[in-house]
């Protein structure tokens, strides 16, 4: 008699190295993980409704409402970061609230900032020795 060698069924876990349990359990936290942060989200896209709203009011002008939503969600991913995510989505968040600030300073001071650049841009090449003189004629 020819005997076929008898194969226990394995668990799709047991393919990862986990039993069982350990990726149910695993599924489960991730899933009250998820639960967790769906209330937070959902008050961060109630602030950008009311924000929405007081621009449909004419209280506040476009600019601005894109700036404190820009803020707004730049505050939202640190926080969720410190509390939930880790360090990247805090990193992520205070990197969106800097580079709000700086749009925001650019754009007030942007009369300033652009004669400056223009007299950057014709003395620069003068550092160099380039200056903006017409080229020789060839010979």
């Amino acid at each position: 008699m020819h005997h076929r060698p008898v194969r226990p069924r394995l668990h799709h876990c047991h393919l990862v190295g986990r039993a069982p349990r350990e990726g149910a359990r695993r599924e489960q936290g991730a899933w009250r993980s998820v639960w967790r942060q769906v209330p937070f989200w959902l008050l961060v896209l109630a602030a950008m409704f009311i924000i929405r709203a007081l621009v449909g009011e004419g209280r506040i002008t476009f600019a601005a409402a894109g700036f404190v939503s820009m803020l707004l969600m730049g505050l939202a991913l640190a926080l969720d970061g410190l509390v939930a995510s880790g360090w990247r989505f805090t990193l992520l968040g205070l990197a969106l609230m800097g580079m709000t600030l700086l749009t925001a300073w650019f754009a007030a001071y942007m009369w300033l900032l652009l004669p400056l650049a223009l007299l950057t841009w014709w003395v620069a090449p003068c550092w160099t020795g380039t200056c903006h003189t017409p080229p020789a004629p060839h010979r």
